[in-house]
């Protein structure tokens, strides 16, 4: 009898867990369960990787390189990538003087021909010009082409720069029909639809920082550092938004009359062997010999870049040290600048002593400034201690807005 009443009893136990189980289940099941109020680490370090990834990808309009094969084309890509990563000002820089070269292309290319801008006879428009900004146009030979070429192992390309273009131009050995832009926009589509989605992403994520900042509430490194290199891409996006995007395949143009030999700034020689990354800064380079203006806009950007990121001056660091290391970073990356404007000056008063100056008039030389043997010394020591000191912060503050995600505020 007693092993009765147990065996009830375990039932009876039984049926109630059920019971209650099917009764829970039906009556605390919900329809919609809403997220997290909470910020999670891996939600923040997607958000803002995807959003960076996506930006510096459809912002980076590489130019034209010779023998385009999917590889090159690929590594070019990446290497521009990288550049906008970790030196942005430079982008920056390089598409103001781009956009500038472009506007000076077309505007000749339609006074040439008493053409309006933008009317149903400009064949070139600003994308044609873009094009011959970006080294779209090359030519059949090149006049210094020899026997050395091949021993070289080297295939020449007679790749016209914008001061080449306009040299013929000048000439009137390029026709009217030799450009149209419905080729080059053919050969460089860019993703309108793509690159609008990227700005709402990327303006989203902006509105958000500025809105926790604006309510008091913290932002982490990351996103400050992925906020601010958004901001140039979005500066980047307005100087570049007409240059062929992908536009990997040179044009051949055709040259009435004798080509004939130029200045070397007519041409870009480039052989198949040449390195990418050695393309890429002797493209800043040129750029930035062209126009001092273009200095100036690099000057501004790394202020800027130096001064946004010592925005988090007082930032809850993981250490200390790392505060203080960040705190060194943010200015050190304006120390470039510094030296900058401190060349630009110099070759400003250079230029004005020369045109001053009766011992520059006889042309013996140099002038005062430049027989300086202590403003020679201290503008070299300046420049060996700040360009390691930028490269070293900014890989820093890049990989220090990363790693301090172990601690979100």
């Amino acid at each position: 009898m007693g092993n009765y009443r147990c065996y009830v009893f375990l039932a009876f136990v039984f049926l109630w867990d059920l019971c209650s189980a099917i009764s829970n289940s039906t009556q605390f099941e919900p329809i919609f369960v809403p997220e997290p109020r909470g910020r999670g680490t891996m939600g923040i370090f997607w958000s803002c990787v995807i959003t960076l990834c996506l930006c510096v990808w459809t912002s980076v309009h590489p130019d034209v390189i010779p023998n385009p094969t999917t590889w090159r084309v690929t590594i070019n890509k990446i290497i521009w990538m990288f550049i906008a990563l970790l030196a942005p000002e430079l982008i920056v820089g390089q598409a103001y003087e781009q956009k500038k070269q472009a506007k000076l292309v077309h505007n000749t290319w339609c006074a040439h021909f008493n053409i309006k801008p933008g009317s149903p006879e400009d064949k070139m428009g600003i994308e044609g010009a873009f094009f011959v900004v970006m080294g779209g146009f090359v030519v059949n030979e090149d006049p210094e082409a020899g026997e050395d070429s091949e021993k070289d192992n080297f295939t020449w390309h007679r790749s016209l720069t914008s001061k080449g273009f306009l040299n013929y131009l000048s000439k009137n050995q390029i026709p009217l029909d030799a450009i149209n832009k419905r080729v080059i926009v053919d050969k460089g589509k860019a993703d309108i639809v793509a690159k609008f989605l990227v700005c709402l992403q990327a303006l989203w994520m902006v509105i958000q920082a500025s809105a926790r900042k604006a309510s008091g509430l913290p932002i982490t490194l990351l996103e400050l550092h992925v906020v601010i290199q958004v901001m140039f891409v979005l500066i980047t996006y307005t100087q570049w938004g007409y240059k062929p995007l992908n536009a990997n395949e040179p044009i051949i143009l055709s040259i009435e009359g004798e080509i004939g030999v130029t200045s070397a700034r007519t041409f870009r020689k480039v052989g198949k062997n040449e390195n990418s990354f050695l393309e890429i800064l002797d493209s800043i380079e040129a750029n930035w010999e062209r126009s001092p203006s273009n200095g100036w806009v690099v000057i501004g950007a790394a202020v800027i870049t130096g001064v946004a990121h010592a925005s988090a001056w007082n930032y809850p660091f993981p250490t200390h040290i790392e505060k203080v290391m960040w705190r060194v970073s943010s200015i050190a990356l304006a120390a470039p600048s510094m030296y900058i404007s401190v060349s630009v000056v110099s070759e400003t008063v250079r230029k004005v002593t020369r045109k001053y100056s009766r011992v520059d008039e006889l042309d013996t030389g140099k002038g005062s400034w430049e027989d300086s043997t202590l403003c020679s010394i201290l503008t070299v020591a300046f420049f060996l201690t700040s360009v390691p000191l930028y490269i070293l912060s900014i890989i820093f503050i890049t990989v220090e807005a990363f790693i301090s995600l172990r601690k979100v505020p």
